[in-house]
C-alpha cells in the first residue's frame, strides 16, 4: 500500500502544474482581449472627437465665408457698383478714360478684404487670404486666333511662369517654362486628340471641339512637365518662402452668365462678351474667345485710347511683381518702370484729410496697415517717375494690359483647432513666429478651404456668385508682398 501510494503522487504533481499553465495563458489572452478593447475604445473615442472638431472647424469657416463674401459685395456697392462688372466691350472699362461707378472704382490693397486676417469663433482659430483673381494673368489669352498675339501671349506666360519663384532653389529655367506653356497650349488646342475624357459642358460648340477651356489651372496637371508642387505654397530648404503658380496664373478672371449672352449679337457660347478690335501695335490683347462668330464687326478704340476687354486687364494695384515683369518683353518696356510702379504703390498717402473718422484697418498680427497709394485710374501711371522715360507706343501697350478693378475672389480659409486641451503650448516672441510655427505639422487640427466667387453687377447693386463653393486644399498660400519681410 505505501508502495502505492508513492507511485501516485507524481502524477498528481504533474496535473497541478499543467493547470497552473493553462490559468496563465488564460490570464494572458484576457488581459490581450482587455487591452484590444481599451485600444479601440480610445480610437472610437479620439475619432468621435476628430469627427465633431471637423464639424465645428466646418461650420467656423462657413461662417467665415459668408462675412468675407456680405465685405466683398459691400465693397462693390461702396465703389458704385462697378467693380463687380467686366467692362462692356469696346467701352475703355478699366482704363484711361473709364467711365461709370463711383469716384473710387479701384480695387487695392486699401480695401478691408485685401488685408489678411485672424478671427476666433468658437475657439477655432480662422486665417482669411483673399486673392484677386484679376491680379493674376488669365492663360486662356493663348486661344488668340490672331497668330501673333498669340505668340506674345505664349512668351509673357512663359516670363511669368520663368520668374514666379525666382529667388528660390525651386526656381524653374526658362527652357521648362516654355515647355510648360507649350503642352499646355497644345492640350487646349488639340484636346479632342486626347484619351481624356470630357464633361459635357454648356460651352460645348461642334465647330470647335478641339479647343478645351480648363476649369482651373489644376486640370493641366495630367501633362508632362507639370507636377503637384507648383500648386502648393511651401518652404525650401533654405526657409525661403516658395509661392504656388495658381497666384500668378488664372482662368477665372473672364467670366460671363450664359444666358446673358445668348441673345447679343456675336455673342460666344463659352461665356465670355465678344472683343473689340484692337490696333495692330504687339499690345498683346486677346481676340475674342474661342466660339464666337469670324469676323465680328466691332467698332475699333479711338486713336490714342486704350482698351482692354474683360479677362485682359491685370489688376496694377494688386498683381504681384513676377506678373507684371512678365507682361512685356524688356527690350520694349524696361524693368525699371515695373521697379518704380511697385515703388509707388507702397508709398504712404499723403492727402488724409477726409479719413479722421475712417476706422484704421489691422493685418493678422495686430499691427495697423498703412494707408498706402492706390491707383484708382490707369492715368495715374503718368505719376510713376519713368513713364515719361517709355515713348507713346511702349506707354500704349501698358495701358493695354492693366486695370484698376477686380470681379472675381478666391477665399482661403484654414482652421486650426487645439486637440490638446491647451497642453505643450508654446510660448513665441511674437505673432510672426507664432504665424511661421502653425506652418510646420501639430497636434492641431487643421483643415484649410479655398472658395472662388464672382461678383458681379447688377442693376439692385453687386451680387456674389459662387464659382468653387467648397474645396479643401493641402497647404495655404502664401502671401505674395512686394517687399516680403521674411521671417
Amino acid at each position: 500500500m505505501k508502495l502505492s501510494r508513492s507511485r501516485n503522487a507524481p502524477q498528481h504533481s504533474s496535473r497541478s502544474g499543467a493547470a497552473l499553465l493553462l490559468s496563465v495563458l488564460v490570464l494572458f489572452i484576457l488581459i490581450a482581449i482587455v487591452f484590444q478593447i481599451r485600444i479601440s475604445t480610445m480610437t472610437d473615442a479620439r475619432i468621435g472627437r476628430n469627427d465633431v472638431g471637423l464639424t465645428l472647424i466646418d461650420r467656423a469657416i462657413s461662417s467665415a465665408q459668408w462675412d468675407v463674401m456680405e465685405m466683398l459685395k459691400m465693397d462693390g456697392e461702396a465703389e458704385g457698383g462697378g467693380a463687380g462688372a467686366p467692362p462692356d466691350p469696346g467701352s475703355g472699362a478699366g482704363l484711361e478714360g473709364q467711365e461709370g461707378g463711383s469716384e473710387d472704382p479701384s480695387d487695392s490693397r486699401k480695401d478691408e478684404w485685401a488685408t489678411v486676417q485672424r478671427t476666433d469663433i468658437n475657439g477655432i482659430d480662422l486665417r482669411i487670404i483673399v486673392e484677386a483673381e484679376n491680379s493674376k494673368y488669365n492663360v486662356l489669352n493663348l486661344l488668340n486666333e490672331d497668330e501673333e498675339e498669340a505668340e506674345e501671349c505664349f512668351q509673357r506666360v512663359v516670363r511669368i511662369i520663368d520668374g514666379f519663384r525666382e529667388g528660390t532653389l525651386d526656381d524653374l529655367s526658362n527652357r521648362e517654362a516654355e515647355e510648360m506653356v507649350r503642352v499646355m497650349k497644345q492640350f487646349m488646342v488639340q484636346r479632342n486628340r486626347t484619351n481624356w475624357p470630357q464633361a459635357n459642358l454648356l460651352t460645348f460648340d461642334e465647330k470647335l471641339d478641339g479647343l478645351f477651356l480648363p476649369m482651373s489651372m489644376q486640370d493641366f496637371l495630367v501633362l508632362e512637365g507639370w507636377y503637384p508642387h507648383h500648386f502648393r505654397s511651401y518652404r525650401d530648404s533654405d526657409d525661403t518662402r516658395v509661392p504656388s503658380l495658381d497666384q500668378f496664373l488664372t482662368v477665372w478672371s473672364a467670366l460671363g452668365v450664359f444666358q446673358d449672352l445668348q441673345g447679343q449679337d456675336g455673342a460666344s457660347p463659352a461665356g465670355n462678351q465678344p472683343e473689340p478690335e484692337q490696333p495692330e501695335d504687339d499690345s498683346g490683347v486677346t481676340a475674342p474667345p474661342p466660339g464666337q462668330d469670324e469676323d465680328p464687326e466691332t467698332p475699333a478704340g479711338e486713336e490714342g485710347e486704350a482698351s482692354a476687354p474683360s479677362g485682359i486687364g491685370v489688376n496694377v494695384n494688386l498683381a504681384p511683381a513676377a506678373v507684371l515683369a512678365g507682361l512685356v518683353d524688356d527690350r520694349i518696356v524696361p524693368s525699371r518702370f515695373w521697379t518704380d510702379l511697385i515703388e509707388y504703390r507702397n508709398l504712404e498717402e499723403e492727402d488724409q484729410e477726409d479719413d479722421e473718422d475712417t476706422e484704421p484697418i489691422y493685418d493678422e498680427y495686430g499691427e495697423e496697415v498703412l494707408d498706402r497709394r492706390a491707383f484708382e485710374s490707369l492715368e495715374e501711371l503718368s505719376e510713376v517717375r519713368s513713364w515719361d522715360d517709355m515713348d507713346s507706343e511702349a506707354q500704349a501697350i501698358v495701358m493695354s494690359l492693366l486695370e484698376t478693378k477686380s470681379d472675381v475672389f478666391t477665399i482661403y480659409i484654414t482652421a486650426r483647432r487645439d486637440m490638446s486641451g491647451g497642453l505643450g503650448m508654446e510660448e513665441f516672441e511674437d505673432a510672426r513666429a507664432k504665424a511661421k510655427a502653425e506652418e510646420e505639422p501639430s497636434g492641431a487640427l487643421v483643415r484649410t478651404v479655398r472658395c472662388v466667387v464672382w461678383r458681379k453687377d447688377g442693376a439692385d447693386g453687386a451680387e456674389i456668385i459662387t464659382i468653387i463653393p467648397w474645396e479643401v486644399v493641402e497647404t495655404v498660400p502664401h502671401e505674395i508682398e512686394d517687399y516680403p519681410d521674411e521671417y
